[in-house]
């Protein structure tokens, strides 16, 4: 079996938020979109927005086109199906998540989840082969295929997506659909992490903290669950305590051996010179 490649093809060119003029983030998770121009801000931007002094009507409107920002159900679900009748792929992705997660007033259905997010994974949406890969390693409207999975989330990192390069890298590091491989593991992981995926930022301090992939170092361990714990990841957090905690340990024991080794060498030292004196008054009393 091939292993999937994880290089070759240009990312997805990012748009800008449409607040701020900034490339939008590469974690999608990140990123909001109105349904009605399609339009896309970053969350903290649109955040920002609504703790603003701006009039409150002005604040539940489109950011670029000023319309009056759909209701949750089926006036969301109206501005979609204009985009999906122009096959347009993100459309078709999203639809494909509010099927899979009977959101919004729609139907539960995994069979049509993976019907859009196929149609949206032929037009090279990054989201939807991300979103399909999850489809086939649960087998949910699909064969289970762990293989597949792992050359759908493989297509996405091709594209940038961050949310892949985690996912892959967690693929490699459990050998679920691919050889197993720790140096791929933390590779794909350090990207995902250096993008600010707060995730893969805890997982690559534990890849460093048990040398899996990588040269063991509590110093760069400590580097990663520190930026993971400053964006507020517990698991990372907890880490941080552990390592603060055996490190005090270590400290404390090399000490004590350091000041057991001292005494030691005191105590043989005088010794020595005990029985070197004993020797010489030994060697006066028994001369002839």
């Amino acid at each position: 079996m091939n292993q999937p490649n994880t290089t070759g093809h240009a990312p997805v060119a990012l748009d800008d938020c449409c607040i701020c003029l900034d490339p939008l983030s590469t974690d999608i998770e990140k990123n909001g979109r109105a349904l009605c121009c399609g339009q896309q801000w970053h969350f903290t931007c649109h955040q920002n927005v609504q703790h603003s002094k701006m009039p409150e009507h002005l604040k539940h409107r489109c950011h670029h086109c000023r319309t009056p920002l759909a209701e949750r159900g089926k006036e969301s679900i109206t501005q979609l199906k204009k985009w999906l009748d122009k096959d347009t792929a993100w459309a078709q992705s999203l639809m494909a998540v509010w099927y899979r997660d009977g959101l919004y007033g729609v139907q539960q259905s995994d069979v049509m989840a993976v019907m859009l997010f196929d149609k949206a994974v032929a037009q090279g949406d990054p989201e939807a082969m991300f979103e399909l890969a999850f489809m086939y390693g649960q087998g949910r409207g699909v064969v289970q295929s762990l293989e597949h999975a792992a050359e759908l989330y493989a297509r996405a990192v091709e594209q940038g997506s961050v949310q892949a390069m985690f996912r892959l890298g967690v693929v490699y590091q459990d050998g679920h659909g691919v050889p197993q491989s720790f140096h791929k593991a933390v590779e794909l992981l350090t990207r995902a992490a250096e993008h600010g995926y707060v995730e893969a930022m805890n997982n690559v301090g534990v890849m460093h903290i048990t040398g899996r992939g990588v040269a063991q170092s509590n110093e760069v361990a400590r580097k990663w669950w520190t930026k993971a714990a400053n964006e507020g990841h517990k698991r990372a957090g907890n880490n941080l305590k552990q390592l603060d905690e055996q490190e005090s340990m270590d400290a404390a024991t090399t000490a004590a051996t350091t000041t057991t080794t001292s005494t030691t060498t005191t105590t043989t030292t005088s010794s020595a010179q005990c029985c070197a004196a004993c020797n010489a008054q030994c060697t006066r009393n028994n001369r002839p």
